[in-house]
């Protein structure tokens, strides 16, 4: 009998605590102002990660983080490593960073869209000009910015297919964003860089 009276007054209580749960918050999204600190120092990142297949870059490390993984344009997956390494017995010339967009998803994550440009040299040593859009995927952990994935594509070596590329990018990117909650680990153009950076290959 005891049991019995108990019921009602369990089911109350679970309807209370039913009241009281915390509703879920969706992920706030904008685009961040060039006038941004954290806009600047991601695009001065970028520039100096653009720049690793003509010069070495030693201050990418703190750039990328220790889990970072990016995939080529030929889908190669590639680590932080061999990203930050520049191979300088085949460097290329004119690195060239093109536009870059930031948007942010809540206080921690961002995702940076842009182009970028470079002269190679084949293994007949004939140079051709590489051009690519990417999308990187900053996280920051412990009050850093640091980039933990990468993907790039190879366009063709003018502007309006370039910005092309990088408008569908940003749609699709804009189509896709509810379902972001973390980035997912998948990367960028290590085949960038010759020998190739990674992204460049």
């Amino acid at each position: 009998m005891k049991l019995v009276s108990n019921i009602p007054i369990f089911g109350l209580l679970l309807s209370l605590l039913g009241g009281f749960a915390v509703p879920s918050v969706a992920q706030e999204s904008r685009w961040g102002s060039p006038d941004e600190d954290t806009v600047k120092f991601i695009k001065a990142a970028e520039a100096k990660w653009a720049s690793s297949a003509c010069s070495p870059q030693p201050d990418l490390k703190d750039v990328l983080g220790d889990d970072f993984q990016g995939t080529s344009p030929k889908g190669r997956r590639y680590g932080k490593e061999e990203a930050i390494t520049t191979d300088t017995k085949s460097l290329s010339r004119d690195c060239q960073l093109g536009e870059v967009k930031v948007r942010f998803f809540g206080d921690s994550i961002a995702i940076a869209y842009g182009a970028e440009s470079t002269m190679t040299k084949d293994s007949n040593g004939k140079e051709t000009k590489r051009c690519l859009v990417w999308t990187d995927t900053w996280l920051k952990r412990a009050g850093k910015w640091q980039i933990v994935a990468a993907q790039d594509t190879i366009v063709p070596c003018n502007p309006q297919a370039v910005l092309r590329a990088l408008d569908y990018r940003l749609l699709a990117r804009s189509v896709t964003q509810a379902s972001l909650q973390y980035p997912r680990l998948t990367g960028r153009w290590s085949e960038r860089r010759p020998a190739l950076s990674p992204r460049l290959e």
